[in-house]
């Protein structure tokens, strides 16, 4: 019997994102069906063997409609992450659990509407810039680097027009290394890492993404920060089958993770050894036939 998959998307994907192709032609490679139907389409999921978030790069603009979206695919059974670690991975406050359990992170003020007062709080991490983000974000959506104090009144607008659609906002130094060293990111999948990432940004620009001319290429972890992205693996509440580590390093606290995506990360599969591309594609197919 035919395997079929669902990569799951967003109905605005960009044209230019390709990245996946070499996985789907793995996978067809192995024999499976690959669709890519977008998550809010109306169609039976129940026809898949696996449904997997892979590109839903706009849950952040519907996180209700998406939450209640993992919870029927969560019924059906036929998830991958699983569903606990996906909800847990939709909100920011992961950052506390990582915290809590030891593994490095930036150091974070959280500002609600009863707390934005404590934006004054950047002042004591002794930087001249500092980071606002929103608790459920991506492709740095709603950020904003400002400097310490005088961009205060400007900071504090951002904050309370953030706080006007998200519960929290974070608050954290703004680490220079990211201007020329860029963010750092280990792959993983199927309990074991596949390779890693630098993300670079434009010159002036602090933004690694792609969507704003950052380039990216290959990198060899050191064992330091195989270390620390295992740590903070072990920590995702229903287990893992990919994610992404994202890291920087920050001149006061050292390799620091600032982000860990479990739910639609990029791959970077362009980067990724041919075996590793295949070594995914044997892991979902595994999933799929349960």
């Amino acid at each position: 019997m035919t395997t079929r998959l669902a990569l799951a998307k967003c109905r605005n994907l960009p044209d230019w994102e390709v990245d996946d192709h070499r996985l789907h032609a793995a996978l067809h490679d192995l024999g499976a069906v690959v669709e890519t139907p977008n998550w809010t389409d109306q169609l039976d999921w129940t026809a898949f063997d696996l449904v997997v978030p892979r590109l839903t790069w706009d849950y952040q603009e519907h996180p209700a409609a998406f939450a209640r979206w993992l919870d029927a695919r969560e019924a059906e059974g036929k998830l991958c992450n699983p569903a606990p670690t996906l909800r847990w991975n939709m909100h920011k406050r992961y950052l506390r659990d990582l915290a809590d359990a030891g593994v490095p992170t930036m150091p974070t003020i959280w500002l609600t509407s009863k707390t934005i007062d404590n934006l004054i709080g950047a002042t004591d991490f002794g930087r001249e810039r500092a980071f606002l983000k929103p608790a459920i974000g991506a492709t740095a959506s709603g950020t904003l680097p400002f400097a310490v104090p005088s961009e205060f009144p400007k900071a504090r607008l951002h904050a309370a027009e953030l706080l006007e659609t998200f519960d929290e906002v974070l608050l954290q130094p703004f680490c220079p290394t990211v201007m020329n060293e860029g963010e750092c990111s280990v792959l993983f999948w199927g309990g074991h890492p596949s390779h890693g990432v630098r993300k670079i940004p434009v010159p002036g620009d602090y933004r690694v993404q792609d969507d704003f001319g950052a380039k990216d290429e290959p990198w060899n972890p050191p064992k330091e920060v195989f270390e620390i992205a295992e740590r903070a693996l072990s920590v995702a509440p229903g287990g893992w089958t990919y994610a992404r580590v994202d890291l920087l390093r920050d001149p006061d606290h050292g390799w620091c993770v600032i982000e860990l995506e479990m739910l639609e990360p990029s791959l970077f599969l362009r980067h990724a050894p041919t075996e590793q591309i295949v070594r995914l594609a044997q892991v979902l197919l595994a999933q799929a036939h349960g």
